[in-house]
């Protein structure tokens, strides 16, 4: 958990920019509501869940606020591995509370895919990156 503060980035520093489409983009937002929902109801009351709850709320409106005019989001490496746990933990908690269908199983598939292509990201990044 973290409570830095992210600055403009630096004139002349090139972000590689990774595609994902908008309706990606809406879906890991709505992923990170439900993920905050998880961090507030699963962990006691602390100076230091409240810090990271803020940061959670934080990216996700940053994501959510950039669907709607297709502009690329810069990430840093800890906002893709918080990407990356909140789709994890929607993707165990799903398999658990939802009956097994063909629909939740293909929906579990396609996050699992999106996860691993952020996870991907985030192994071939430099500090930041750009979700487009």
């Amino acid at each position: 958990m973290s409570n830095k503060k992210r600055g403009p980035i630096p004139q002349g520093v090139s972000i590689p920019v990774m595609p994902i489409s908008p309706g990606d983009l809406a879906v890991i937002a709505e992923i990170m509501s439900s993920y905050l929902a998880f961090i507030r109801s699963s962990y006691r009351a602390s100076a230091q869940r409240e810090a990271y709850a803020r940061y959670v709320e934080d990216l996700r409106q940053r994501l959510a606020g950039q669907v709607r005019d297709d502009t690329p989001v810069p990430l840093t490496l800890e906002d893709m591995q918080t990407i990356e746990t909140a789709m994890k933990t929607f993707e165990v908690m799903t398999a658990q509370i939802v009956p097994q269908t063909k629909e939740r199983d293909t929906t579990l598939d396609a996050c699992a895919r999106l996860r691993q292509h952020i996870a991907g990201m985030r192994s071939g990044s430099s500090s930041r990156r750009a979700l487009n």
